[in-house]
């Protein structure tokens, strides 16, 4: 009876030697399925594992943050590992299943959240990209106009940190991408416009405020768009005059009409000041013809004629102190529509120029400047120039003698830059600031630019 006793005693042990066995078996099998199953979305920076797991074994839950830190990755932590396979593909295409994580010291808890608060904790946490990204996979039903407005700000932040590295078309396509999404996205309207601004598209940038203006329901936001619409027209204005734009100046104001402004006959009187610094003097006085139709301008227009009246003498004694009686034949190069001259400057150092009546200064470029060198050549600061792709700043400097043959003029105005690749074989531009000292025109057939004095 004792051996029948004790033969029952001993399987009983060897049942529970095996039952535990078994048990550390399953587990073992349990954590390299996990293990194995969360290797690839360390790609996706996502880390799944089990709950249970954590608890009962510390080595496990090392492995898995070790996987965790390596491959900067997010946890995520489930309740039963058997949820693993059907769970994976939604946690593999969308971060927006309402699954979060958090982790203290060495135990993990099961975070709930809706797709609209990872939302909103994304944008906290700066992952504005991430947001977008979010927002798209998402389906929204009732909560769209609340992660709509998240999605905007996400917009905004990545706009101003694409604007402060001078990737303004990276900033306008972001920008113009969610005003297809949400037309009546006030904040959106001057941050675009300003980036347009940035590219040289000053009526671009117009335009857009004045549809902003008609398209935005709050009246008092659309008053705001409008308000900074007038103000961007003001500063584009002040700003070509600065930097002497004359005939970027002329071109913009006789836009019919400028977007955002109906001030008729003050933007006449800002043509007649361009006209007249080009010495375009007729046109000047068209334009203030039309500017005294405005009688609080009666007095400004005046002065302006006075002005005509004493540049007139001045060219007149200016030609007769040249004393160019006889046309001047000027040698030209033409290649396919573009036409080019020789010049000399300070009679020391010959240039070849495109010659552009829609360039208000001559440029030359800055080989031209170092064989010049000091010697004549008198600095007069920086000035922001428009070009075919955009804003650059260059200095200027005058030339004591710059001449195309007999034809001279003497201190002009010069911007030292490099329009042209140094391989192609032009200096620079010759602008009108040298051009409207003549009356001048082409004989094709023959090769020349004529030149003749001016009649005053």
């Amino acid at each position: 009876m004792k051996s029948i006793v004790l033969l029952v005693v001993i399987g009983a042990i060897c049942v529970t030697i095996g039952m535990i066995v078994l048990s550390e078996a399953n587990q073992s099998v349990l954590e390299e399925r996990a293990v194995v199953m969360a290797k690839p979305l360390i790609a996706e920076k996502e880390i799944v594992f089990d709950k249970k797991l954590l608890s009962q074994n510390k080595t496990f839950l090392d492995r898995l943050n070790e996987l965790a830190v390596e491959g900067n990755a997010k946890i995520f932590v489930f309740s039963n590992l058997e949820q693993l396979p059907e769970l994976f593909h939604d946690v593999k295409t969308s971060s927006e299943n309402g699954l979060g994580s958090m982790l203290s010291g060495n135990s993990a808890a099961l975070v709930l959240s809706t797709p609209l608060e990872r939302l909103k904790q994304m944008y906290v946490a700066q992952q504005y990209k991430e947001v977008l990204v979010a927002f798209d996979k998402a389906d929204w039903y009732g909560e769209v106009d609340q992660a709509m407005e998240i999605r905007i700000l996400a917009v905004l932040e990545l706009s101003k940190k694409y604007l402060e590295d001078e990737h303004v078309g990276e900033a306008i396509f972001l920008l113009e991408h969610q005003l297809n999404m949400k037309a009546n996205a006030a904040r959106i309207y001057p941050v675009l416009a300003q980036a347009y601004t940035d590219q040289g598209r000053i009526h671009d940038a117009l335009r857009l405020l004045q549809e902003g203006g008609v398209i935005i329901d709050d009246r008092e936001q659309a008053r705001q768009l409008l308000a900074i619409q007038s103000s961007m027209v003001n500063q584009h204005l002040n700003f070509l005059k600065k930097n002497g734009h004359w005939l970027e100046l002329i071109k913009f104001v006789e836009s019919d009409p400028i977007p955002g402004s109906d001030d008729y006959y003050r933007y006449k009187l800002e043509a007649a000041r361009a006209y007249i610094e080009l010495f375009q003097l007729d046109q000047a006085e068209e334009q203030l013809v039309l500017a005294a139709f405005d009688p609080s301008l009666e007095g400004i227009v005046l002065k302006l004629k006075e002005q005509i009246a004493a540049l007139r003498l001045e060219l007149q004694q200016q030609a007769k102190e040249d004393q160019i009686k006889d046309a001047i034949h000027i040698p030209i190069m033409i290649r396919g529509d573009a036409i080019f001259v020789k010049v000399q400057v300070n009679e020391k150092v010959e240039a070849t120029l495109l010659l552009d009546t829609g360039a208000s200064i001559t440029h030359l470029s800055s080989r031209i400047l170092k064989e010049l060198g000091r010697d004549r050549v008198y600095p007069d600061g920086e000035r922001i120039f428009i070009t075919a792709s955009g804003k650059m700043k260059a200095p200027v400097a005058r030339v004591e003698k710059f001449q195309l043959n007999e034809a001279g003029v003497s201190h002009l105005l010069i911007a030292f830059s490099d329009i042209f690749a140094t391989d192609s074989g032009v200096d620079g531009l010759l602008g009108m600031n040298f051009l409207k000292f003549y009356n001048f025109n082409f004989d094709l057939d023959k090769g020349f630019l004529v030149l003749s004095s001016k009649e005053i």
